[in-house]
């Protein structure tokens, strides 16, 4: 169970999304949501929680959308050609579909201003709203966020796109993001590198700006934590820091699901399909969010114990032939909704587990985590001692494990042997390259995946001469007795330990704004105690009023590039330990096969790599067709200048049905029932108005009379002018009209 001082970043992000949709207007209106938006909104809350929010309807913006001219929409949209073009047909001349429009924006890579000013200037007649709201990123877990970002390390490393500025921008602006949804302007640090440095000072220069202005003064972003002395640090590092995290293998339930099993996220958190068991992994699955961080050895043992357990407790259920009694069968009714919900998260996360299970066998998985964790590690495993030639030494070990892995492995797992190898070699000469082609059957399209990694500045060919020398790593091994083949700590989970216990070193610098020193001692200070901790004074107080919790968030780590679940996993188990609240994300939840697959294009060139810049952004043709008019609704005209043409004021119908008393004798309805009910159609053609109709329909209940007249109308007379006067219907003229004349001037029918 979760603290609750610590706030959950999906719990965040659902209030302020409510808090947007709650400032726009309390009328009803459609929601209208753009692809990516759409994904992330699934992460926190069902369309009943969006319905309940006055929203009558939730639709995507690319699809047939029927009309709703009576309501306003609020469309949650990316800034790109495409919404700005979606936006525009729905209020085209041939298929106006809404009142009036509120635009709510999250900027992308590919934002220009003055295509936004174009088209505001276009719709200006329509659009009562137009802001940029804190949405942009993914609220994967409670401590883990995402941009959904696959082409980022594209962006970044390949020089020929001339992308980086416009991705650093969007990063700091998405990081600005996060921490206004988490109520914070917390520190900020980075790694001391060129990629770290420049993300770090956009994302001080945008707090600053923030802070300047008076609009941002009152806004959360501005405020600290529970603590006003209290400020957490943001940590920006980029995979330079711990490169071989993204290549090795994790045996932690969720990192293998998604390295073996092909899982993507956010796709994998909402609907999962697996040797013919389909089911949601989300974060109110108690098993899943209870077993996704542990051991694969643990979680089938704990899973395999917990189905018994079920079975135990349910006889009826797992064994239809025993004999059931009417108080059986009483009970079984009342346990059976949570007995189905605990059975099938329990089956699929076991079904998860067994085929990851698979793959180990299968991959021979325990030779390749060996392998890996030597090389990162510099140090021979636990069990050197069962080595079948123990004589030789660390590096002669490490080169006959991978001849043995090139020989037999499949290509993926030879590239990651291979490129963690050179990592610890710190390069290999081009002999060496030569000769690892030959032997494991490597292309050179292969090789070149593996000499991808020197666009971080990674050496990986060494001159002939040099000796090789050991690369220096942040990851260390596990003090404790450690689980089978689980020897690396993550250089993430050092870090965040170090900052969070006595601070970073000087070598992780400060951009812009930087705490004194008896602000440090007081964030320390505030980081070291438990929060869950009170004063005994404290509990003998009356209950307060509780304000909406806060976050006591320490430390937010942001991985340039992209984090692994196996990092996440970390930060989780040492949040855990300091019972303290640290969040980590990435511009991706980033796989060992999309970083290589992101190696793999940086010989491509722009057009083959299908960037989602460049992406057609066509608008649907269905969003232009005429839409059938619904009935009995009064839809102004628009001019194919995009400007309303005014429309004639119509008579409210509740005017309409006293105009029609007023103006003349009424006749009975032959169709009334006994009850007084209502059910009458006047036709009538006026004459001298070639194009004039009358069609009315008055349904009255059973407070109404046989003449369809209000009871007060019919009963009491003397009070007809008191009730016309809450009506807002004037007062009739002396001079007597014919009841053609009043019928005209009451409806001002068209010709």
């Amino acid at each position: 169970m979760v603290d609750p001082i610590f706030v959950i970043m999906q719990t965040a992000f659902r209030e302020q999304l409510f808090d947007v949709l709650g400032g726009i207007d309390e009328k009803y209106k459609v929601l209208v949501l753009g692809e990516r938006v759409k994904q992330r909104l699934d992460l926190v809350c069902d369309s009943h929680a969006l319905l309940d929010r006055r929203c009558a309807n939730v639709q995507l913006l690319t699809a047939n959308r029927q009309p709703e001219r009576y309501l306003d929409v609020v469309y949650i949209v990316e800034t790109c050609s495409l919404s700005y073009g979606c936006i525009q047909a729905d209020f085209s001349a041939k298929s106006r579909r809404y009142q009036n429009a509120h635009v709510l924006l999250l900027k992308t890579l590919h934002f220009s201003q003055s295509e936004l000013d174009q088209f505001q200037h276009k719709m200006a007649s329509y659009i009562k709203t137009l802001k940029f709201v804190p949405l942009n990123f993914y609220p994967l877990e409670k401590q883990l966020f995402t941009f959904g970002d696959l082409d980022a390390n594209l962006l970044l490393y390949d020089d020929e796109l001339k992308l980086r500025n416009q991705k650093l921008s969007l990063v700091a602006e998405q990081l600005g993001n996060v921490c206004e949804v988490m109520h914070m302007r917390p520190y900020v640090r980075y790694l001391p590198s060129t990629m770290c440095k420049a993300l770090a000072q956009l994302v001080s220069e945008r707090f600053t700006a923030a802070s300047e202005t008076e609009s941002m003064r009152s806004s959360p972003i501005s405020t600290s934590s529970l603590d006003s002395e209290f400020r957490p640090t943001l940590l920006i590092i980029d995979r330079t820091a711990d490169i071989s995290a993204v290549l090795r293998h994790d045996l932690g339930f969720q990192a293998l699901a998604l390295d073996e099993l092909s899982f993507d996220a956010p796709e994998v958190l909402n609907h999962i399909e697996l040797n013919g068991t389909e089911g949601c992994l989300q974060e109110s699955d108690e098993t899943w969010t209870g077993l996704r961080h542990k051991h694969i050895v643990s979680v089938t043992e704990y899973l395999t114990t917990r189905i018994k357990e079920l079975k135990q407790q349910n006889p009826h259920f797992a064994d239809p032939s025993t004999e059931a009694t009417v108080s059986d069968v009483r009970n079984m009714l009342a346990a059976l909704p949570k007995f189905v919900k605990e059975r099938d998260a329990a089956s699929l996360s076991l079904d998860i587990a067994m085929a990851c299970m698979e793959a180990i066998e299968k991959g021979n998985l325990k030779q390749l985590c060996e392998f890996e964790q030597t090389a990162v590690l510099n140090s021979l495993p636990m069990n050197s001692e069962e080595i079948d030639n123990p004589n030789l030494s660390l590096e002669g070990l490490l080169a006959d494990s991978l001849v043995q892995i090139l020989a037999k492995a499949p290509l993926q797992a030879k590239l990651r042997a291979l490129c963690i190898y050179v990592l610890h070699r710190g390069g290999l000469c081009p002999q060496d390259w030569e000769r690892l082609m030959a032997h494991s059957h490597l292309s050179q399209s292969d090789v070149d995946i593996c000499l991808g990694l020197q666009c971080l500045g990674i050496p990986m060919i060494r001159p002939v001469g040099t000796q090789p020398r050991v690369m220096k790593t942040i990851a260390s091994e596990e003090p404790e007795q450690p689980l089978l083949y689980a020897r690396i700590r993550p250089a993430v989970y050092n870090l965040a330990e170090r900052a969070v216990k006595e601070g970073l070193p000087d070598e992780f610098p400060y951009a812009g704004e930087r705490p004194s020193k008896t602000e440090e001692a007081v964030n320390l200070a505030s980081s070291l105690r438990n929060p869950r901790q009170r004063a005994t004074w404290a509990r003998s107080v009356a209950k307060k009023p509780e304000k909406p919790p806060q976050s006591r968030t320490s430390l937010i780590v942001f991985v340039l590039g992209g984090v692994t679940a196996a990092e996440s996993a970390s930060i989780y188990k040492l949040s855990d330990k300091e019972a303290q609240q640290i969040l980590i994300g990435g511009d991706d939840l980033v796989t060992p096969a999309k970083y290589l697959d992101f190696l793999r294009k940086m010989k491509l060139s722009r057009e083959e790599l299908g960037l989602d810049v460049d992406k057609n952004t066509a608008v649907p043709k269905h969003l232009y067709e005429q839409s059938a008019h619904p009935r009995n609704q009064s839809v102004p005209a628009i001019s194919h200048q995009g400007t309303p043409v005014p429309r004639k004021q119509s008579v409210p119908v509740v005017s309409r049905q006293n105009e029609l008393i007023r103006a003349g004798p009424a006749y009975p309805n032959k169709n009334s029932n006994a009850n007084g009910n209502l059910n009458g159609n006047l036709n009538g053609n006026l004459s001298g108005n070639q194009n004039g109709s009358l069609n009315s329909n008055l349904n009255a209940s059973s407070k109404y009379g046989s003449y369809g007249a209000p009871n007060e109308l019919v009963k009491r007379p003397q009070e007809k002018q008191n009730v016309a006067a809450q009506v807002n219907l004037e007062e009739p003229k002396k001079e007597e009209k014919s009841t053609y004349k009043k019928l005209k001037g009451a409806f001002k029918l068209k010709r």
